[in-house]
């Protein structure tokens, strides 16, 4: 659907479903998803009728984002990165209209080149952003992808970003600089990620009750996940039982889902399911455990409230 503030409704069928569509800088354009059996298409904006100029572009798309080349998008499919870019020529003549054919004298030819792939496998990605230079792109599958994908165009590069805790991302937004990547994740707190080191540099976190990001009804407002502090952790095979105290919120059940972070070894941290409970304390199956005392860790357990839609500020 076509929508203008000065000509009608346009409805222009495809032969094909879309998913996306992105324009190019100036607007004379947009390439769309899918759309044909080529598998994208393009769409000149200008002109009475669009309908006719409806044409086909040999690309694999899911999602499309511009480049700020102002005559580029950049398109994802699968684990697969393509650019197209649009050559736009033509002579023009007394009357004639400074649209692309058919409807003036511009010429659209489309240039498709491979940008790379990302080494991970056909997935489902949840978010596809570029950053503001053009030169990085960043991917995410929530909730399957344990990691974010950071793509470098320039040397058709992928790294794989992994989070403290092993805390799976489930949003990120970049900085305007494109110097930090802040990642939501289902340990309930936000990454700050330093988009040259990869390193996960600080964790925010929302405590309870002054910036909880799960309550209930009431006033106050009834606490709904369960907030922890582990003290210890010991190893017995291939499980671990922490203890903990200032439990705070619904009391821990088996079989719940519980989030450790901050323990002074990485392997006592990560998402577990509760196994069983005793006096003070919870056994989960981590065959990564390492027995530690004198912690002051942080678990969060219950109906986890989690950071999935995180936006920077302009």
């Amino acid at each position: 659907m076509v929508f203008s503030k000065l000509d009608a409704v346009q409805n222009i069928p495809l032969s094909a479903p879309a998913t996306d569509v992105a324009f190019i800088g100036d607007g004379i354009l947009g390439y769309i998803a899918g759309g044909s059996a080529a598998g994208g298409a393009f769409l000149p904006t200008c002109g009475p009728s669009t309908a006719g100029a409806l044409g086909n572009v040999s690309v694999s798309a899911q999602l499309l984002r511009p480049l700020p080349d102002g005559q580029s998008v950049l398109a994802f499919s699968g684990s697969n990165l393509e650019t197209v870019t649009a050559d736009i020529t033509g002579s023009p003549s007394i009357g004639a209209s400074g649209c692309p054919a058919p409807t003036g004298f511009l010429n659209i030819a489309n240039n498709v080149n491979s940008a790379g792939n990302l080494g991970n496998g056909s997935f489902t990605p949840s978010q596809f952003f570029v950053s503001a230079d053009g030169t990085t792109a960043y991917i995410l599958g929530a909730p399957s992808l344990p990691f974010v994908i950071q793509f470098n165009l320039a040397s058709q590069t992928a790294f794989d970003i992994s989070l403290l805790g092993n805390a799976t991302p489930l949003s990120a937004s970049l900085s305007p600089a494109g110097d930090l990547l802040f990642v939501g994740a289902n340990d309930g707190t936000v990454h700050v990620i330093n988009t040259t080191s990869l390193a996960d540099t600080e964790q925010v976190t929302f405590p309870f009750p002054q910036n909880s990001l799960c309550v209930g009804p009431g006033t106050p407002a009834t606490q709904v996940e369960t907030m922890l502090t582990i003290t210890d952790a010991a190893q017995s095979g291939s499980n671990t039982t922490y203890t903990y105290n200032s439990l705070s919120g619904p009391a821990l059940n088996p079989g719940e889902s519980i989030v450790i972070s901050g323990m002074a070894n990485s392997g006592n941290d990560g998402t577990f399911t509760i196994t069983a409970l005793g006096s003070g304390t919870f056994t989960v199956v981590n065959p990564s455990g390492v027995a530690a005392s004198n912690q002051s860790g942080t678990a969060l357990s219950g109906a986890i409230c989690t950071p999935d839609l995180v936006a920077v500020k302009p």
